[in-house]
Formats: C-alpha cells, sequence, structure tokens
C-alpha cells in the first residue's frame, strides 16, 4: 500500500470539493467536469437555473489562513474560489461572510475587495456581542438564578460579568460582552476564563468611508465603480496626471503601456482610473470632477469615448485549472461578454474577429486594461510553454490592430524577453 500525503492544500481542496458535491447531489444538479473552481461555476449556474438566484453565507472564511499561518498554496485555492463567487455575482442574491482577520490582512484582498466591510460601521456596532441593556432584559432570569446558586446579590454578579466579559467596542461607541463566555458563565453558574482571553477594552476607530454597494464584476464597459471607492476614500491623491499622458499616445505608435511596480504601490487603483475615464458608459464629467485631468484641454476629447475591455489576470489562474483552460478562459470570456452585449453571433469564437465585427457595428474603439498581467509567471514559473503560449496569445491579440485605441497593463515583474518576444 502506498503512503498519501495529506498536505494543507489538499485537504482544503477535498472538503471544498465535498462541499460541492453534497449540494450538486442535494439539488439534483450533474456536474460533469472534476476540477473545483469549473464545477463550482456549473453549481452556481444549476442552482440558479432551478430556483432563482442564490444566498451565500460563508462562516469562519479565514479559518484555514488563521490556522496555518497563511500558507501560499492555500490562500491561492481560497483566492480562486471566492473569484468564482465573485464574477458570478449575477446569480447571487446575497453574498455574507464571516471570521476573525478583516479582509486586507488575509491576502484574499484581491478577490474579496468589492464586499463591503461593516467590521467597524457604527451601524452594525451592537450586531454582535451583547449590550448591557440585552444582557439584564433577555437575560434577567438567568442573572438572577446564577446570582442565587453563587450566593451573591444579581448587581454584584452583573459587575463581575462586566469587568470579566465585558470593554469590547467595535464602533468607537458601543461597549459589548463577550457572548459565549456569559452564556458559559450563566450555563454553569461560575466565572470561567473568556476564551479570547482578552480582558481589557478593545476599541477600534470606526471607518468613515461611505458604504458602497458590491460593483457588479464586468469585464466589458466595468463602469466608475472601483474608481468612485478609492476616491470616495477619506484620504484620496490625486493621480490623474497620468491620463494627461496617456491622452498623448491614444491611437499612435506608443498606445502599449505597461507599469510594473511592486505591490502595494497603486497599480490597480491606476487601472481602475483609467477604465472610468475612457469607459463609453462611465460619467468621467461627475467622477473626475475637480481633478487635474478635468482641468485640462485633453479631457473632453477622450472621456468616455472607448470599449473599455477589463481584465485581471489572477481571476482566471487556480493550481486546480487544466493549464490549457487559462487562454481559452480569458478568449471565451471576452468573447461571450461581447456577443452579448452588442448582439453579435457567438459563432465567431475569435477573440480579434469579433472585436472587429464591434468596432464595424459600433464605429468605437476598444481600450484594453490588464491588471497583473505577469501573474501567470508568478504562479507557474516552470511551465514555460504555458507562458509561451500566453505571450503568443497577449501580441496576437493586442498587436497591430487599429480597433485598439489604448493598452495599459500592470503587473510586477520587470518586462524582458519571454522567449521569442
Amino acid at each position: 500500500m502506498s503512503n498519501v500525503v495529506l498536505t494543507k492544500e489538499k485537504i482544503v481542496l477535498d472538503i471544498l470539493q465535498n462541499k460541492i458535491s453534497n449540494l450538486s447531489n442535494d439539488f439534483v444538479i450533474k456536474l460533469i467536469l472534476t476540477n473545483l473552481i469549473s464545477r463550482l461555476e456549473n453549481l452556481i449556474v444549476g442552482i440558479y437555473k432551478k430556483l432563482g438566484k442564490i444566498v451565500v453565507l460563508i462562516d469562519d472564511y479565514d479559518r484555514e489562513i488563521f490556522r496555518n499561518k497563511i500558507i501560499d498554496d492555500v490562500l491561492y485555492e481560497l483566492e480562486s474560489f471566492y473569484n468564482v463567487l465573485i464574477r458570478n455575482d449575477k446569480y447571487i442574491k446575497f453574498f455574507m461572510v464571516t471570521g476573525q482577520l478583516k479582509i486586507n490582512e488575509t491576502g484574499l484582498y484581491n478577490a474579496l475587495n468589492s464586499l463591503q466591510d461593516i467590521s467597524d460601521s457604527k451601524k452594525f456596532g451592537a450586531i454582535t456581542g451583547f449590550t448591557q441593556e440585552e444582557l439584564e432584559d433577555s437575560l434577567g432570569e438567568w442573572i438572577s438564578f446564577t446570582a442565587s446558586e453563587m450566593n451573591i446579590a444579581p448587581s454584584s454578579l452583573l459587575d463581575k460579568i462586566r469587568k470579566k466579559y465585558g470593554g469590547y467596542c467595535f464602533d468607537g461607541k458601543t461597549m459589548v460582552y463577550n457572548p459565549h463566555a456569559v452564556l458559559t458563565c450563566l450555563w454553569s453558574q461560575k466565572l470561567v476564563d473568556c476564551p479570547s482571553k482578552v480582558k481589557k477594552s478593545t476599541e477600534i476607530k470606526a471607518n468613515n468611508q461611505k458604504l458602497l454597494h458590491t460593483p457588479n464584476y464586468s469585464i466589458i464597459n466595468p463602469g466608475d465603480k472601483s474608481f468612485l471607492k478609492n476616491r470616495n476614500n477619506e484620504i484620496y491623491v490625486d493621480k490623474t496626471g497620468l491620463l494627461i499622458y496617456t491622452n498623448t499616445v491614444i491611437d499612435k505608435d506608443d498606445k502599449y503601456i505597461c507599469f510594473s511596480k511592486p505591490r502595494r504601490f497603486g497599480k490597480t487603483f491606476l487601472a481602475n482610473m483609467i477604465a472610468a475615464y475612457c469607459d463609453l458608459e462611465g460619467k468621467a464629467k461627475e467622477s473626475f470632477a475637480e481633478l487635474k485631468i478635468s482641468k485640462h484641454d485633453s479631457f473632453n476629447s477622450f472621456a468616455n469615448k472607448y470599449i473599455v475591455i477589463k481584465l485581471n489576470i489572477r481571476k482566471y489562474l487556480s493550481r486546480d485549472r487544466d493549464d490549457n483552460e487559462f487562454i481559452f478562459n480569458i478568449k471565451n470570456n471576452i468573447v461571450t461578454r461581447l456577443a452579448e452585449k452588442y448582439k453579435i453571433s457567438s459563432e465567431f469564437d475569435d477573440v480579434n474577429t469579433i472585436m472587429q465585427r464591434v468596432h464595424d457595428k459600433t464605429k468605437l474603439q476598444f481600450v484594453i486594461v490588464i491588471d497583473e498581467w505577469d501573474c501567470l509567471f508568478r504562479v507557474f514559473k516552470n511551465k514555460i510553454d504555458l507562458q509561451e503560449q500566453y505571450i503568443d496569445f497577449l501580441e496576437s491579440w493586442l498587436k497591430d490592430w487599429d480597433y485598439i485605441a489604448l493598452v495599459y497593463m500592470t503587473g510586477i515583474l520587470p518586462i524582458k524577453k519571454y522567449g521569442i518576444h
């Protein structure tokens, strides 16, 4: 009998695969494909066709990250899993996750940054935990009973509970009690140690940023929601000077731009900005009001004049997928979305053919924004054949087409020669 090594990554994937299998059996949905991501997509669409939009509730979304100290392989697979849910949001009525870590502390920010984080919201400050009023009104009889069993006055017990289990604050205003510890105390009639081992007040400054609705993830004309989410931050730095430059190269030989910088240097922010400015369905005059670009002579000449295709390559990558699906999925997504939006037959499965047909029909040019273009090279470092196929695809898709006005790509790795390119 051969030994089987169960890695943390395999355990996580097996758990997800089993959950998907159980749900497909419950709803009598046949899943033909075997890889996790495709099965999840098929399950979502299958349930939608039978019952309508679905509600997705995920408890302890960060459990494996918290327990395994953020293992890269586990993290990557979880990010791919959540990416499927986000990009299929048209089938989802409501999506909620709970956990111990905030999204920006998990490494899942790229996948989940479109969610409303209500962790520090004043509106939901007392949604978890027991308030003083709830403790006295809803649990008054239990307080009296427990105090009697402990031979102390109810007021004395309340004071002990306050000192031992109180002092939590998640909105900068409302103090709450640890509910698990309080219930354990009342059930056992003794003061037990608080499970979290936190004895003092934990005050978190409330986030003043306006909560935004979850934007629909669309690769065709994504609009300005992502940009406005950035601009509506309490702290915003005007970087629209970049648009003044891109306006000088649009539809010229220098229209191909790549921006390589380390993580957290604003690459995605700039990609969202370019997409919002160029998107023909956007409202640049409102979105960019009072910013540098709005005062420039070139503003009206290029604002909201283009069909924007915006891709995040990370969303198409998963180590659970067949390598051959990677490029196909990008092509298929572009073709399908363009065919649906511009009422063109999808039998033309070539990206350039359908883009040419859209251009002929609308007389509009394309702006292509590709975020994390080099993600493939970082994830699959040793898969040279796949890297070459990817570069071949990018070259044939983007190079020397009159209907493309601008290409803007972001990445981490420096531009260099890959194979013959």
